[in-house]
Parts: C-alpha cells; structure tokens; sequence
C-alpha cells in the first residue's frame, strides 16, 4: 500500500512540475486561498482575466480544480464561478466520468464512420474528432 501511495503522489508531483508558469501560479494561489474567482485570481496575479482563464480552464480539463459555487463580483456586479482543487478522490472521480464519456463518443464516432451512408465531408469531420477524442482519452489516462 506504501507504495501506490509513493507512485500516485510522485506521478502528481510531475505533472505538476510540467505546467508551465502561469498555469502552476493560478494552481497553487486556488489550493493556497481555498478557492477564488478567476477575476480575483486575474487581481493576485495583476493580469489581464484573459491570460488567466484559459489557464484555469487547462486545470480544470485536467480535473484539479472544479466549479464550488458562485458570487457577486463588486467591481462588475455580475455572479463569478468559484473554482477550488480536487480532492484526490473527487479528481479520480472526475477523470473516470470523462474518460468514460470520451471512450463512448470515440465508440460512437467509429461506428458513424462505418456507415455507408454518410458524405465524405461527414467522414473528415468524424476523423478529425476521433483524433482529438483519442488525445484526450490518452492525457486522462
């Protein structure tokens, strides 16, 4: 048991490593507030949101942080959604629920490109999507 506890947290700790910059800080200021809008984060970092949300969107596909409600931004008078980290469980949770979805879709789009009656633009499309559905299948796997 030692040891998968040592593996799991030393795989962690890559792919931690491996964010870039930007991406790591916006990681690390959520797990050390407890959770922050991606305005107040885009304020802790004196950013543009713009360069702040799509890191933030990159760590919740990688299911690290989810959606943990909403509040009133003073500044703009509009709801924000508040992001917080995973726990272990709910990451593994997470990733098991997309893996699934993705592998159906996957499943679904090989079976559509078998049909004989569909256009080959139809099939283009299926090829290209089955491409990106199998890179995302690899990187939750």
């Amino acid at each position: 048991m030692k040891n998968s506890l040592k593996n799991r947290n030393d795989a962690f700790k890559k792919l931690i490593e491996k964010f870039g910059l930007r991406r790591k800080t916006v990681y690390n200021l959520i797990k050390d507030c407890g959770s922050l809008t991606d305005f107040e984060i885009s304020e802790k970092m004196i950013l543009p949101i713009n360069s702040i949300t799509g890191r933030r969107r990159e760590l919740e596909e990688l299911c690290l942080i989810k959606e943990s409600g909403s509040k009133k931004n003073e500044k703009t008078d509009v709801l924000n959604t508040i992001w917080s980290v995973t726990s272990e469980t709910e990451r593994l949770n997470l990733i098991n629920s997309k893996l699934s979805k993705l592998i159906k879709e996957r499943d679904t789009l090989e079976m559509d490109l078998l049909s004989l009656s569909i256009s080959n633009f139809s099939i283009e499309l299926i090829k290209k999507q089955l491409k990106i559905v199998g890179k995302l299948i690899k990187d939750l796997k």
